[in-house]
């Protein structure tokens, strides 16, 4: 019998392929014939190193937020490597965060490691994602002239939505309202989060959990900006902080693999209000995502090489 995951990895196969060919039909492909002699290898090259460089500085980010729930023995290395691998596995999986799943399973060795590991995962996340929405508030503000009116207006709503929740999720066990629930499973999941939430604050590692969550996203958004001011020079590296966030968002919505198709829909739309054509800004995504592939290929290389590894480590 056909395993159910099969069908759905098919569905969103399906959902990726349909998305490139309804892009491919509003493309102008006689346009970009010359847009691929622009390409400089050399800065393609050094881009994807430099997210080589920010995955390791991911792994030292997961390290220091794992230390806050007690656990022990783990070392850099193995987290670097579940990083590396799991960067490799959000190529072929649903969405972009398909490598979450392979970075949960492999440190989680016995099952009351299942949810500090788990809830790590998720406050790495949480805390890249809250360091995007400040800085792309902060530059919202300064330099709004940057971005069409609606866009920015768009922007904000999304960023307030985001802050409202992080607040939400930091105040949880002050409401009176969801105390009184405690006994339901989600709540009782809501107030673990919200006091592991509490705890990356109150951290001693806590600026630097989110000083590096800050080079990371100005990194990626390097890569991006390299990417695009070889084709256009529309887009500047103010602009691509601001909306990268955008971009990373929407490749994890699990209804695509590796968030291909639905990345170009949006690198267009966005683009678009900087008056960039559709035919430059579907081969900056597509540039993007291939220079992302590039950089898992050292993951690709220590899953199939190292995949008996021991893990030996303690919680307290």
């Amino acid at each position: 019998m056909v395993n159910r995951s099969f069908f759905k990895f098919l569905f969103k196969l399906s959902i990726s392929i349909f998305c490139i060919w309804y892009l491919n039909r509003k493309i102008d492909w006689v346009s970009l014939e010359g847009y691929w002699q622009k390409i400089n290898i050399f800065l393609v090259a050094s881009s994807i190193m430099l997210l080589l460089g920010l995955s390791f500085l991911q792994a030292l980010r997961w390290s220091l937020i794992i230390k806050t729930f007690g656990i022990r023995g783990l070392h850099l290395r193995l987290i670097i490597e579940s990083v590396l691998i799991g960067t490799f596995f959000n190529q072929g999986l649903p969405s972009s965060i398909g490598g979450d799943v392979y970075r949960v399973w492999t440190l989680t060795k016995s099952k009351k490691l299942f949810k500090p590991i788990i809830t790590s995962v998720f406050l790495d996340r949480l805390s890249s994602l809250l360091m995007m929405n400040f800085i792309t508030m902060l530059l919202l503000i300064f330099f709004n002239e940057l971005i069409d009116q609606r866009l920015f207006i768009y922007l904000i709503a999304m960023n307030s939505i985001i802050f409202t929740a992080a607040f939400f999720l930091f105040y949880i066990e002050k409401i009176v309202f969801f105390s009184k629930y405690k006994s339901l499973i989600f709540i009782r999941a809501l107030f673990f989060l919200g006091k592991s939430f509490v705890k990356i604050f109150t951290t001693k590692d806590a600026k630097l959990i989110f000083a590096l969550s800050m080079i990371i996203h100005i990194g990626i958004s390097i890569v991006f900006w390299i990417i695009a001011s070889q084709f256009t020079d529309k887009v500047d590296i103010l602009t691509c902080i601001i909306l990268v966030p955008i971009v990373l968002l929407t490749t994890m919505i699990p209804i695509t693999l590796a968030g291909w198709g639905i990345r170009e829909s949006i690198v267009i739309y966005l683009l678009g209000y900087l008056g960039v054509p559709s035919h430059e800004s579907f081969l900056i995504s597509i540039i993007f995502g291939l220079t992302i592939i590039a950089s898992a290929i050292p993951g690709a290389i220590i899953w199939l090489t190292n995949r008996k590894r021991a893990i030996n480590f303690v919680h307290t």
